[in-house]
């Protein structure tokens, strides 16, 4: 994947769902895109007109996806929570079911195709 691929991904998400996003840096493979695009159709079905949750980073830590952000209600947090656990069953790479893995001390989840010789 190339640097131009991830920009595009982050400007279609950000496209779609840009009053969550403004603000928002950080850095995942494309093989979670539908996953968060997943998350914040869910999260955008849950808000109310007081609560208009912002994100400030998306990102992979620990291998599984970290989502952080401000004025987000307990039902977005639980949907959140969801997802993040979902994406330590999801390749990073292609988006197939996976699993988390380790190698070298870094963690990552992916498929057994883009594994590359990590502990289980």
């Amino acid at each position: 994947m190339t640097a131009n691929d991830t920009k595009e991904y982050l400007d279609n998400l950000e496209r779609d769902f840009g009053y969550m996003l403004k603000h928002t840096s950080g850095y995942v493979c494309k093989g979670w895109e539908q996953l968060i695009r997943d998350m914040l159709d869910e999260i955008a079905g849950s808000e109310n007109t007081d609560n208009h949750p912002e994100f400030t980073q998306i990102k992979e830590k620990y291998g599984t996806l970290r989502v952080y952000g401000y004025n987000i209600s307990d039902e977005q947090q639980a949907i959140i929570d969801k997802y993040e656990r979902l994406s330590a069953k999801t390749c990073e790479t292609c988006g197939a079911e996976g699993k988390l893995r380790v190698k070298s001390g870094w963690y990552y989840a992916t498929c057994d195709e883009h594994a590359s010789g990590g502990e289980e």
